[in-house]
This record gives structure tokens, C-alpha cells and sequence, in this order.
């Protein structure tokens, strides 16, 4: 593999033990697409502009990262590495190539989607195909310089070429490569109509629906460019003196160089920071009162995130002896003692063989792990901290007061026992009092403190982000795609997923992870089926878990409720018909029980056990009927049938966009429900 060093020695020390979750590398990405020679300037005076052009918009993008980095406190949220800049161009001949030669001459990496495989490309650049001379010359020179200098990957698709709807099939899905891996599309355009599908038109019209902001430079004289980030601002197509109305008016070439510096570091900025309170503000007062609000937001989580440490101590234990004893009818020995994060997950998330139970050599699997693991395993074991904490918290809140009801019911009966002895009733009465208002202020302090730690934000917050990351280790292999969190129109109250701080970092980590040197043959798409099985069967076993587990501890709770106020009435029954002073006690117990009840009835409430079984019970069919689909896929490909990237990338989609789906509906839920005194 052509990773940089700086890369490979990033991976090495995410691996080691860390006091705080890490920080992604800055990085920036600038795509490419555009017309080849065939609809580009003759005249070598007029391609010089164009390339000009480009080189100026790469010039301007290095520009403003390193001064995001030197000036922008938003830089501090990002690891103390050297910024990362990458161009991403397939290198088919023309625009590609412009871009990517003035690319590697400013330091940018090369990322090279290639629509079909190398030696199956390169045929279009052959003597009779080529529309420039020496093309396959220039074509290695470009990938040779990349991996000697800056670095380069090379992703190659599996395109064919046995009719012009596969062809152009190939090229679309190079394009969307180029799209899932680009914070800036260069868009080199005559303004004309799609010579067919899958090329230039297609690939800027999919830039705009998808919310990349794109540079327009015109392929005609005089070869300006254009920002696009609205379908509205597409020139109707082939329109010529509409094209030029719609071009920004320049006052020389100084005038238009700064004007295009500051339009494109406005849009690196816009990628760079953290959501909401752009520089630039906005004319509406009140959006510009909620981008602060998003702003303040992100800013103050984001800066709690990275500040977190691993306790040596784990004191949230009640709730999962609470979940043990009800759910699984046997009590586990807790664990007081945390381990490292990392450590703790490096057997389901190889890096070597060495660490692999299963001994079996996955280079694919290995190259994300390597990137990825310490990111998950921090926000994994946060939301479990979280989680712990949170639950056991508003089971201890709803059990306290009964006891304290307890307490204030036993202060009676010991004054009616000690009716004739004033030293003991007085006694009774402060130790019971005392007992009580401790177990109060108990309640109030656990309330105080997770109201203000916000445990319940914390834990969705950082198992949104695990999530999200782990959908990046089945998407990545298969040309990087974005997990996207979104929640329905009529829950956009509780905000967008997508513009709090965990989509920026999820954002910032995929910019600087890239994709892996790789070919998507049989053996890689089986091992992208692979670790697509894995992630459902992993769902499914851990749904099933939480149904089977929730179910019963719904079930359970509701019986015992009803038990204790039977017993209740059985008891009063006996007290009433029974008047002697000795069946006392019994009357403190008929008082406790119905406060008992009602704690338990709290629990069942608070706790959502009975919505978590039917969602997991759903969750598992879901999950089953996707993994059948991922297993029949594989069978395919084990029997040499046709299976395409194509097929397993949209089979992957499926599946992350259940879990997403799922964990967002999940996030609404707990995010409603905040520490309660019970």
C-alpha cells in the first residue's frame, strides 16, 4: 500500500494506550471532474488559462487550511499532525489530469478512483483511443510522481465495457467515488449538454444534490469560474449568453485571484469548523441567533468530549446488577476496575494477524481497524460509561424514596412501641429522621449531578458517534461513502443530527482516513460481504439480547407490581380484622409496599423496556433478512458468479442506514428524558 509515513505512524500511535479520545488529522479533500481534450480549447494558450484556473483553486484551498490551522481556534480540535491535502482525480485525460499534475506540485496527496481496473483503463489512453499524445505515458508519470512524493492511493473499480450502458455505468460510479471522497469539487464545464450518462453533467448535477460545493470553471473563453451550490444556479444547459450573465463580473487578474482566495476559504472554513456561526453570518437575525445557539452548542460538547478520561474506577454498577437480577435472574460479580479502551476491543477489532482469533489474514479489514479503532473504542466505551451511569442513577432515584418512606414509617412504629420509654422514642425518632433526610438528600445529589453532567446527552451523543463509526468500517473499503444521521421532519425539534459536533468529527475522521489501496475484485468484495455479515449478525445477536432481556424485565416488573399491592391488601385485610398491636409491623410493610410498587412502576416507565423489546424484536428481523441477502451475495461470489461493487455497496447502504435509523430514533427517546428526582 502507497500510505504516506505520516499516515502509518498517525496509525501506530492511535494504536497505543491513550489518556483522552483522539483527535482526527486536519485534512482536505478537492475533487475533480470534467471534459476531456474532445471538449476543451486546441489552442495550448487557452488550456494554460484553464490550468491556471485549477491551480489557482488548489493554491487558494492550501492557502486556507494552513491559515484555519495558524489562526482558528477550531484548529485545537483537531490532532497536532501536519494538515493533510488530497486530490482526488481518477486521471482520465484532460481536466483530471490538469488537476491532479498542479495537485502533486503543491504537496496535495492523490486519491485515484479508477473506473474499471489498471490495466483495463489504460486501453482508453492507447495510440488509436488516447485524444493526447503519449497518454499512457503521462497517465503512469502522474501515478509514479504521486508515490514517490506526496502519496498515492489507488481505488479500482470492477467496470466493463460490453455495451455503452455498462460503460457509462463505470464512469458514474467513478464519479460518486470522487463525489464521497471531495470537500470541493473542481468542475471544468463548456456549460453544454451531457454528452452521455455518468460524465461531467451528471457528476455536478449529484455534487449540488448532495450538498458539495463546487467550482465551475468555464471550459470556454474566458474561462471564468463560477460557485454552484443550488440547482438554481446551474445555467440552463448550452444557453451561452446566460452562462456569461450568470459569470462574477472581474476587475483584473489581481481582482478576480483574491476574489476566488476568499470565496474558496469561506467554503474550507465552512468544512473545517464546527456547525453553525460562520464568519461570514448571515441577514436574518434569528438564523443568526440559531447558528450561535448551534455554535455555543457543538463547541462547549465537543471541547467536554475530548477532555473525557478513562476513571480507574467504575462506580455505575446498580444498574446492571438491577439488569442482571431482573432480566437474567442471576447476579454477575460488577467490574470495579476499568480497562484500557483500546485493549479492550482489539480482539473484534484486529490490526494483525497476531491480534486476529481467527488467524486469518484480512488486509482490508486490518488497514480501517488500524485507523479507526481508538476513535470507536473511546465513543464506545464513554456511551457505556454514560449509559451506566445514567440508568443507574434513575433506578437508585425511583428505589431511595421508597426506602425513605420506610424509614419514615418505621420512625412511627417505634413510637408507638416505645410509647411509655421517652429516651428510646426520642432516639428512634433521630436516627429514623436522619436515615431518611440522608437517603433524600442522596436522591437530590444524584439528580444535582447528572442534571449538570448531562449524562443522558453524553451517552447519545457518544453512541451516535460509535455507531457512525462503525458503519465507516464496512462503508470505507467500498469507496468511502458517509453514514448520514437524520430524523424525520416531525422530530426536527429535537435537532439535526447533522449539524451537531459528532457528524463534524465523524466528518473530520473519514476526511483523514481516506480510502485503502485496493482493487475490487472477488476476494475484496468478499471481504467487504464479510465485514457487512459481521456488522449484521452482530446487530442482530445483540437485539436479540435486548429483547429477550427487556421483555422480561417489563414482564417481571408489571407482576411484581401487582404481587405487592396484592400482598398489600392481603396484609391490610389482616390488620383490620385482627386489631392487635403486635401485627404492626405488618401495617409499616403494607405502607412501604405500594411506595416499592410505585418505584418499580417509575423504572418500568423511565426505562422504556417495553418499547426496547419491540424495537430489537424489529431490529432482528431486519437484521436477519439482511444478512440472508449479504449471505447469498457471498455464495455468489464464492461461486464465481457476477457480483459487483455496485451490488455490495448498495447492500452495505441498507444496512447502515437501518442502524442510523435505528440509533436516531433511540437518541430522540433519551434525549426527552433528562435525570428525574424520581
Amino acid at each position: 500500500m502507497a500510505q504516506s509515513l505520516d499516515q502509518r505512524s498517525t496509525s501506530r500511535r492511535l494504536t497505543a494506550t491513550s489518556t483522552s479520545p483522539p483527535k482526527a488529522r486536519l485534512a482536505y479533500r478537492v475533487g475533480v471532474v470534467g471534459h476531456r481534450p474532445n471538449r476543451l480549447p486546441a489552442d495550448p494558450a487557452d488550456l494554460a488559462s484553464i490550468r491556471s484556473r485549477i491551480a489557482a483553486v488548489l493554491e487558494s484551498v492550501a492557502e486556507a487550511v494552513q491559515r484555519f490551522r495558524s489562526t482558528d481556534t477550531d484548529a485545537a480540535l483537531y490532532s497536532d499532525e501536519a494538515p493533510l491535502l488530497r486530490a482526488v482525480s481518477p486521471l482520465a485525460e484532460g481536466s483530471d489530469r490538469m488537476l491532479a499534475e498542479e495537485a502533486l506540485r503543491q504537496g496535495f496527496e492523490l486519491c485515484c478512483p479508477m473506473p474499471f481496473p489498471r490495466s483495463s483503463f489504460e486501453r482508453d489512453f492507447a495510440p488509436h483511443e488516447a485524444l493526447e499524445p503519449e497518454s499512457v505515458e503521462r497517465f503512469d508519470a502522474i501515478l509514479e510522481a504521486a508515490r514517490a512524493g506526496p502519496g498515492l492511493t489507488v481505488f479500482e473499480l470492477d467496470g466493463r465495457r460490453h455495451d455503452d450502458e455498462a460503460l457509462a455505468a463505470a464512469y458514474a460510479a467513478a464519479g460518486r467515488i470522487v463525489l464521497n471522497q471531495s470537500d470541493l469539487l473542481v468542475v471544468v464545464w463548456d456549460g453544454g449538454r451531457s454528452a452521455g450518462a455518468g460524465g461531467t453533467v451528471a457528476t455536478l448535477q449529484a455534487a449540488i444534490g448532495y450538498r458539495v460545493p463546487v467550482i465551475w470553471i468555464d471550459a470556454t473563453a474566458p474561462f471564468g469560474w463560477t460557485i454552484l451550490r443550488e440547482l438554481e444556479d446551474l445555467p440552463a444547459l448550452g444557453a451561452r449568453e446566460e452562462r456569461r450573465s450568470r459569470s462574477p463580473e472581474r476587475g483584473g487578474e489581481y481582482a478576480e485571484r483574491h476574489a476566488l482566495a476568499e470565496n474558496v476559504a469561506e467554503i474550507v472554513r465552512t468544512e473545517l469548523r464546527l456547525p453553525g456561526g460562520s464568519p461570514s453570518g448571515g441577514r436574518d437575525p434569528a438564523d443568526n441567533a440559531r447558528q450561535k445557539a448551534v455554535r455555543a452548542e457543538a463547541e462547549r460538547d465537543v471541547r467536554i468530549y475530548f477532555a473525557e478520561r478513562r476513571p480507574a474506577w467504575n462506580a455505575s454498577i446498580v444498574w446492571k446488577l438491577f439488569r442482571d437480577l431482573v432480566g437474567d435472574v442471576r447476579l454477575r460479580a460488577p467490574a470495579l476496575r476499568t480497562r484500557d479502551y483500546v485493549g479492550e476491543i482489539a480482539s473484534s477489532w484486529p490490526i494483525s494477524e497476531a491480534e486476529d482469533p481467527r488467524a486469518l489474514p484480512q488486509p482490508q479489514t486490518y488497514w480501517i481497524n488500524e485507523r479507526i479503532r481508538a476513535h470507536f473504542a473511546w465513543a464506545d466505551k464513554l456511551a457505556d460509561r454514560y449509559a451506566d451511569a445514567y440508568r443507574s442513577a434513575f433506578v437508585l432515584t425511583y428505589l431511595l424514596p421508597a426506602f425513605a418512606v420506610m424509614a419514615a414509617l418505621l420512625q412511627r412504629l417505634l413510637g408507638t412501641t416505645h410509647a411509655t420509654d421517652h429516651a428510646q422514642r426520642g432516639s428512634g425518632a433521630v436516627t429514623s429522621s436522619l436515615v431518611e433526610l440522608t437517603i433524600l438528600l442522596a436522591v437530590l445529589a444524584i439528580f444535582a449531578v447528572g442534571r449538570s453532567r448531562r449524562w443522558h446527552v453524553r451517552w447519545m451523543s457518544y453512541r451516535m458517534l460509535a455507531e457512525l463509526i462503525r458503519e465507516l468500517r464496512f462503508l470505507t473499503p467500498l469507496g468511502g461513502a458517509t453514514p448520514l444521521p437524520r430524523s424525520p421532519s416531525h422530530l426536527g425539534g429535537y435537532g439535526d443530527p447533522a449539524r451537531t459536533w459528532v457528524y463534524w468529527h465523524l466528518r473530520a475522521l473519514a476526511r483523514a482516513t481516506g480510502l485503502p489501496d485496493a482493487r475490487a475484485t472477488p476476494a475484496h468484495l468478499d471481504s467487504c460481504v464479510e465485514s457487512i455479515i459481521e456488522a449484521a449478525v452482530g446487530q442482530k445477536r445483540f437485539h436479540r439480547t435486548n429483547c429477550q432481556r427487556y421483555e422480561s424485565i417489563n414482564t417481571r416488573l408489571e407482576w411484581t407490581c401487582l404481587a405487592i399491592f396484592l400482598l398489600t391488601v392481603v396484609v391490610l385485610a389482616i390488620r383490620t380484622l385482627s386489631p392487635d398491636p403486635s401485627l404492626d409491623v405488618w401495617l409499616v410493610i403494607a405502607g412501604f409496599f405500594p411506595a416499592l410498587a410505585a418505584a418499580l412502576a417509575g423504572i418500568n416507565n423511565h426505562g422504556e423496556f417495553r418499547r426496547i423489546a419491540m424495537r430489537s424484536r424489529a431490529m432482528v428481523d431486519e437484521m436477519d433478512l439482511l444478512e440472508r441477502q449479504a449471505q447469498e451475495l457471498r455464495a455468489r461470489l464464492e461461486d464465481g458468479e457476477r457480483a459487483g461493487l455496485a451490488e455490495v455497496t448498495g447492500l452495505a447502504g441498507k444496512v447502515s442506514q437501518m442502524m442510523v435509523d435505528e440509533n436516531m430514533d433511540w437518541r430522540v427517546v433519551v434525549v426527552d428524558r433528562p435525570q428525574t428526582t424520581g
